[in-house]
């Protein structure tokens, strides 16, 4: 009589893990509900293939529309107890399923609460929203509010020390979006989306987020059952969290938890909600020490510096662009100097760091400024923006007799060598001599993919103009993807021989003790 088949369980662990490894993750989730073992040797093995070597550590989950993704493995993983780093990933809305998008949306906001309550701690937690929440109709906003604050709770509950939460706008940001009235109608339209029928009014003004100033804050509810959260690190690049109906969590939260650094990023707002935001928001932050605002929409530049005057703790500011129309946001003469007494690193577009170091400077402890254009302009009329406000900000570190490390962070457009080329050959000049003396760092934003030789030769003789410098960055511009084939040992080779360097950085890459 033959003897029966050997079935897969009867196999030992290590070969049943050989197996595994050749095994398409998708396929491999159909094992770990089998049985226990099968639970044990199939999902590391799952994590693994992702890229994830120690999901206890960290973990990234792309949710898929059909619920069989990442985030399913790690709701049904028994040995997983903890994640010490948190990613997830909402798809797109109504993504395979455009009829229901608003139904999988709640769906996934469930899922995610489902995996946080189940883990019993979380140090940090991103949570990046689709880009396209204006395309959900019949969106229910506060259902969805009402989830994401259980989320938030809970990880708060779960020790989480950074919380992050990028995309999910209400509407899209555009030219028309920047105008004044553009602005208003995108406002209008968010908050239909945004409030229950019974708090819309005709007037997009009934929405203002400039009514919660008439109730103090201390109004605000926040419940963590007793706990204290230890949420130091808040990065808010979602307009989810500073809208109705989670602005209130947001408030809350700043209020309660010991919170050293806040990004803002990538918010839209109008002007008049702005004003109404940003004391609330420096009143429950008042020990801030790091602070990141960028690619903020309607703020002016004002208002940025009555924020930051009630900011005196803080040691770390960076500034980035807040407005893509004309100009950065204007400094007024009439605008205050913030009393920055404890301020050691500054990173600002030209605008503010002028401002700052008028005549009543109030940085006495700065260590490091980073100087960016105030214009978002490139080519060769960006290059003499940065001749006139090179020479204007070295002028004044002399006359208050301030010697920070100075770094240039500036981007070339596509006509790299016709531009160089142009500004090299206009002198110096005795001011700007003394300016580029003053700089020891230098970060460039190259948009192109390839640079030719000629190209090279003209960017090392233009880099030579700065006699101090010890490094020197060659990246591709923030928002780009483009593979950047100059980014190799040959072009580092080829700048060293022209440049005199300590340290040289390609696209991240560093190549130091350069001779």
């Amino acid at each position: 009589m033959a003897a029966p088949g050997v079935q897969l369980l009867d196999l030992p662990n290590e070969l049943l893990i050989a197996i595994f490894e050749h095994i398409p993750p998708r396929s491999l989730l159909a094992l770990p509900q089998l049985c226990r073992r099968l639970h044990y040797c199939s999902l590391p093995i799952y994590f693994s293939q992702l890229g994830m070597k120690d999901v206890s550590e960290s973990a990234e989950a792309f949710i898929r529309q059909d619920g069989i993704d990442t985030l399913f493995a790690l709701q049904i993983a028994l040995f997983l107890s903890q994640i010490a780093r948190l990613s997830i990933h909402l798809p797109a809305a109504g993504e395979g399923n455009e009829g229901n998008a608003a139904r999988d949306l709640t769906r996934h906001v469930s899922r995610i609460a489902s995996l946080i309550s189940k883990l019993n701690s979380v140090r940090e937690l991103t949570i990046v929203w689709s880009d396209d929440l204006i395309a959900v109709e019949d969106l229910n906003a506060s259902g969805i509010a009402a989830s994401l604050e259980i989320i938030l709770n809970t990880a708060l509950e779960r020790g989480c020390s950074l919380l992050s939460m990028r995309n999910g706008q209400f509407f899209s940001i555009g030219p028309n979006t920047l105008r004044p009235s553009g602005t208003i109608n995108a406002v209008r339209t968010a908050t239909q989306k945004i409030l229950p029928m019974g708090e819309r009014g005709e007037s997009w003004k009934d929405a203002r987020i400039g009514r919660l100033a008439d109730s103090t804050v201390h109004s605000l509810r926040f419940n963590l059952h007793g706990k204290r959260p230890v949420l130091t690190r808040f990065n808010i690049e979602s307009t989810l969290l500073v809208l109705p109906p989670t602005v209130h969590w947001t408030l809350s939260a700043m209020r309660y938890s010991p919170i050293l650094t806040l990004e803002l990023r990538g918010l839209s707002l109008t002007t008049r909600q702005w004003i109404a935001l940003l004391p609330l928001i420096a009143d429950l932050v008042p020990d801030l020490s790091s602070l990141t605002l960028e690619d903020l929409h309607g703020i002016p530049g004002t208002e940025i510096l009555l924020f930051l005057s009630k900011l005196p703790r803080l040691k770390w500011l960076q500034i980035g662009y807040t407005e893509y129309d004309h100009a950065q946001s204007s400094c007024p003469d009439s605008s205050p100097i913030p009393r920055l007494n404890h301020l050691e690193y500054l990173h600002a577009p030209s605008s503010f760091i002028t401002h700052f170091l008028k005549k009543r400077s109030r940085m006495p402890n700065l260590k490091s400024l980073t100087v960016t254009p105030r214009k978002l302009i490139t080519g060769y009329r960006g290059l003499r923006h940065i001749r006139q406000f090179l020479c204007d900000i070295a002028r004044r570190l002399r006359k208050l007799k301030m010697s920070p490390e100075v770094c240039l962070e500036m981007s070339c457009g596509r006509y790299l060598d016709r531009d160089l080329r142009m500004d090299l050959v206009e002198p110096l000049g005795e001011d700007l001599a003394k300016a580029v003396c003053t700089v020891s760092r230098l970060v460039v934003y190259l948009e192109s993919e390839l640079i030719t030789e000629e190209e090279l030769e003209t960017l090392a003789k233009w880099i030579q103009r700065f006699s101090r410098l010890s490094h020197v960055a060659l990246r591709r511009p923030r928002h780009s993807t483009n593979t950047l084939r100059w980014a190799t040992a040959e072009t580092a080779s080829a700048l060293s021989n022209r440049i005199s360097l300590v340290e040289l950085e390609l696209d991240g890459i560093v190549f130091d003790q350069i001779e």
